[in-house]
C-alpha cells in the first residue's frame, strides 16, 4: 500500500513538498496501479520536483536530448494525450492564467525528470530481472516485460500439435502468426471445455488472442492467451504475488511461473509474441502444459 493517501493529495500538497518527498510521491504513482495522480498532479508534481532540483543548484546539461530521450522511454508518467494541459487550480485559490504547454516547462529541467527516472527505475521500471535479461521485470506486485531491452529473435518451434479446445484459437491466429501451433499447448487437464475464443485487432499497440476455458464439475477457469506486440514500449502487466516468478526453460525459451491469487500464471515470449496461460491449476499439471507445447509431456 502506498505510504500518501490518496484524497490528501492536491495542488497544494503537492507543492508544499520537498524534493525526497515528491521523487517518492511519483515513485509511487508509478507502481501502483492505475497511478495515484491524475495527469495535471502529476505533471504538477514533475514540475515542482524540477524547480526543487533547481534551487538546489543542480545544472542541466543537453536538456533537449534528456528529454527526447526520457518522453521515449516514460512517457506513461504524462497521461495526457495531448501536448496541451490545464494547469490545476494551486493552494489558497490561485489559478495560473491558461494553458501549459508542458513540453515547454519541462525542457528547461529535463536532466532533473531523467534523474527522477532513474531513481523510479531502481524499483519499479527495471524492478527485478532475470539472470539471462530476456526484458522480464517484476516488482512484488506485478511481472511484466520490458520489450526495449529484448532483441526480437525467431520463433523457436515447438510441437505443431494443438489441443482440439484451442483449435478455433490457431485458425484465429493464422493471420498473424505464421505457425501459431507453435505457441498452444496439446495437452490439458482433463475436463477444461473452451466456452469463448476471440481475436482482438482493433488496436495499433498489439493484436491478441485469447481463449477462455472452465471445468464445469469443479468450476475451475483457464485462459490461454498469445499477444503479438506492435508497439514495443508498451508494458503489458501481469499481477502476481510478492515472491519472485519461477523460471522453467524449456526449449531454450524461459517460461516465468507465478501463483496469482488462486491459480498459476506463467508467461513468455516467443519471437514477438508474448504468450500466458493462466488457470486453476496444480503446479504439476502447469509444467506439464507448457512441456505440451514443445513435445511430449514429460
Amino acid at each position: 500500500m502506498p505510504s500518501f493517501r490518496k484524497n490528501e493529495i492536491n495542488a497544494h500538497a503537492v507543492e508544499s513538498m520537498d524534493a525526497k518527498a515528491l521523487q517518492a510521491l511519483l515513485r509511487e504513482d508509478f507502481e501502483w496501479p492505475g497511478g495515484m495522480l491524475d495527469s495535471e498532479l502529476r505533471a504538477l508534481a514533475v514540475q515542482t520536483l524540477c524547480r526543487r532540483e533547481k534551487e538546489g543548484g543542480a545544472v542541466y546539461p543537453d536538456a533537449e536530448a534528456s528529454l527526447k530521450n526520457f518522453r521515449q522511454r516514460y512517457g506513461q508518467l504524462f497521461d495526457t494525450g495531448d501536448s496541451v494541459v490545464p494547469m490545476p487550480s494551486g493552494a489558497q485559490g490561485r489559478k495560473r492564467s491558461g494553458p501549459m504547454r508542458v513540453h515547454n516547462v519541462l525542457v528547461r529541467s529535463a536532466a532533473a525528470i531523467v534523474a527522477v527516472v532513474m531513481l523510479l527505475s531502481m524499483s519499479a521500471l527495471a524492478g527485478r530481472q532475470d539472470a539471462g535479461d530476456r526484458g522480464a521485470r517484476w516488482t512484488d506486485g506485478e511481472f511484466w516485460f520490458d520489450w526495449t531491452a529484448m532483441d526480437i529473435e525467431p520463433m523457436e518451434q515447438g510441437s505443431g500439435q494443438v489441443q482440439p479446445q484451442l483449435e478455433k484459437l490457431r485458425e484465429l491466429l493464422t493471420g498473424y502468426v505464421a505457425q501459431p501451433e507453435d505457441l498452444l499447448p496439446s495437452y490439458l487437464p482433463e475436463g477444461f471445455a473452451a466456452y469463448e475464443t476471440k481475436i482482438t485487432d482493433d488496436t495499433e499497440l498489439f493484436a491478441q488472442g485469447m481463449c477462455w476455458l472452465s471445468d464445469g464439475e469443479s468450476g475451475r477457469y483457464m485462459t490461454v492467451g498469445c499477444k503479438i506486440v506492435y508497439d514495443k514500449t508498451m508494458k503489458f502487466g501481469i499481477p502476481k504475488n510478492s515472491g519472485a516468478p519461477e523460471e522453467y526453460v524449456r526449449n531454450g525459451i524461459t517460461h516465468y511461473i507465478m501463483p496469482n491469487a488462486s491459480y498459476y500464471e506463467a508467461v513468455w515470449v516467443n519471437g514477438d509474441v508474448q504468450c500466458s496461460i493462466g488457470g486453476q491449476v496444480s503446479h504439476d499439471e502447469m509444467i506439464k502444459i507448457i512441456d505440451s507445447i514443445y513435445g511430449g509431456v514429460k
